[in-house]
């Protein structure tokens, strides 16, 4: 279905391919591997609102990040 999808688009956008079991097993990862440092996560101008509520069920932070292109404009 994705390459479907790449063919038909010809990647004039882009794709999110999200799995939360990889997220959940790399947030486990961490807190096994460093679990005096809480993760965080940064959302830019486009998050995944899944990934950003199952990372924070594990308990990670998030960090809000300005979107770049917003401040080019502004200058």
């Amino acid at each position: 279905e994705i390459s479907n999808f790449i063919q038909k688009d010809n990647l004039s956008s882009s794709i999110l391919i999200y799995n939360p079991v990889e997220a959940k097993n790399k947030i486990n990862a961490w807190k096994k591997a460093l679990p005096w440092i809480k993760p965080h996560y940064a959302i830019k101008s486009s998050p995944s609102m899944d990934l950003i509520k199952d990372l924070a069920n594990q308990g990670a932070g998030m960090i809000v990040l300005p979107n770049p292109k917003s401040k080019q404009v502004s200058n």
